[in-house]
């Protein structure tokens, strides 16, 4: 089935011809991440992320009430992973 969520930082963005919204080269749909964060971390775990890149396993994580570790090297990606996460709400669970 589809995952679904009414968060609007939760929400992925289709590439749009000659305009990005995130210059990562390699977003992931957090839909998507949010279901690999319930599947693999057990109850009480933190989820580890050795290449944060835009940040969308920790916002994931964040969604989904997990506590998350962040590694990345490039600033201009930690800016993007921190823009994503500022006032991000946690635990709103999956909805669908």
């Amino acid at each position: 089935g589809l995952l679904r969520c009414n968060h609007p930082k939760a929400m992925y963005h289709p590439r749009t011809p000659g305009k990005r919204v995130n210059l990562h080269p390699t977003v992931k749909p957090v839909e998507l991440m949010r279901h690999l964060v319930l599947l693999v971390t057990p109850p009480g775990g933190i989820v580890l992320d050795p290449f944060l890149g835009s940040g969308s396993t920790a916002l994931a994580a964040e969604l989904e009430g997990f506590p998350w570790i962040g590694i990345e090297k490039e600033p201009e990606y930690v800016a993007i992973a921190e823009a994503r996460l500022n006032g991000t709400q946690r635990g709103l669970g999956l909805v669908g």
